[in-house]
């Protein structure tokens, strides 16, 4: 499990996040499920990139599933290869 915690270095503090996910256009709904066909970097969390449909995903070998929560930090992110999970990652976020 990974935690984004101010201070910890190679985290990013959930303030950063909260301002990069709110800046962005394709920015989640609040408690919400959405599916990405890849991410970019390795900063803590992950940056999901390439929205796709839940029906695009089960097509593919491979895809990622982020769960965000009610203030649209993302809360898990998974990766998906035939059919079966084959990691998570979890985050914990704190003022």
């Amino acid at each position: 499990m990974a935690v984004a915690a101010p201070g910890l270095n190679g985290c990013t503090s959930s303030e950063n996040v909260n301002i990069s996910m709110t800046s962005r256009a394709d920015t989640p709904p609040t408690n919400s499920v959405s599916y990405f066909g890849s991410w970019k970097s390795y900063q803590i969390p992950f940056v999901p990139v390439e929205p796709i449909s839940q029906e695009e995903a089960q097509k593919r070998r491979s895809y990622y599933v982020g769960y965000y929560n009610s203030s649209k930090q993302l809360e898990r992110f998974e990766k998906h290869l035939d059919g079966k999970l084959e990691w998570q990652d979890k985050y914990i976020y704190w003022g």
